[in-house]
């Protein structure tokens, strides 16, 4: 009864030095195993002796490993080698994307191949706009070859409308005709256009040309609330028409 609870502490305490190489006990263990099989057969002397001298070499290998590790930590002068294959998931990784064949080209912009320059009136009532000087000066030249007594400012208007290559003018005296037989000084504009039977554009081009205001009355695209009035003729503006 004896033998077998000193062969149980033996493994036991085996055991707990293979969990705990840094306490082991090498004379306790020897002293141990000369007591378990002091007075066994020879063949159970060797089983012991044999199982426990494993256990044992088991345990110095874990405990020289360790105690190399330890000296390599403290004497070797590089920094530890760390794997990163398996900590891909800790680092941040940029990702480059190409999605400009995704996009459709924008359209094109078929601009005509003969524009006409943008028109303005200003605070004088005269039409502002960029015409092109070549055919400004053709033109200017041509009327006062033809017209001897013609003065400057009269060929430079005529000159003007030739330009544009639009009957502006006579958009703004038909304009002008109707509102001299018209009672009122206002009138909407889609009766206005409808009166003078001329397309709406000719109607916005002739307003520009003469005295006129635009009121509006209801929504943005509703000519039917658009009034046109005419403003009286500036006594300066009569002056330099009769001269």
């Amino acid at each position: 009864m004896e033998i077998e609870q000193l062969e149980i502490d033996l493994w036991h305490s085996l055991e707990t030095a293979r969990q705990f190489p840094e306490t082991l006990e090498v004379r306790l263990l020897c002293d141990a195993l000369e007591q378990v099989i002091q007075g066994q057969p020879i063949a159970q002397q060797l089983e012991i002796a044999s199982t426990a001298m494993t256990q044992l070499t088991e345990v110095y290998a874990v405990r020289a490993e360790k105690w190399m590790t330890d000296w390599q930590r403290r004497h070797d002068p590089q920094e530890p080698v760390v794997a990163l294959e398996q900590c891909v998931d800790l680092f941040v990784q940029s990702l480059h994307l190409e999605i400009s064949d995704l996009f459709e080209p924008p359209d094109p912009t078929h601009y005509p191949t003969e524009r006409r320059s943008p028109t303005k009136q200003s605070a004088e009532g005269t039409i502002v706009g960029r015409l092109d000087q070549e055919a400004l000066l053709q033109a200017l030249d041509q009327q006062m070859s033809q017209h001897s007594g013609m003065t400057e400012m009269e060929a430079f208007n005529t000159a003007i409308s030739v330009a544009h290559g639009e009957d502006i003018r006579a958009w703004s005296e038909a304009i002008n005709q109707f509102f001299s037989t018209h009672t009122s000084s206002m009138v909407c504009l889609s009766q206005l256009q409808q009166t003078l039977n001329l397309p709406v554009v000719a109607i916005w081009l002739g307003l520009l040309l003469g005295n006129y205001v635009l009121e509006q009355r209801g929504e943005f695209y509703d000519m039917q609330s658009i009034f046109v009035q005419q403003l009286p003729t500036p006594i300066a503006a009569k002056d330099n028409s009769i001269r």
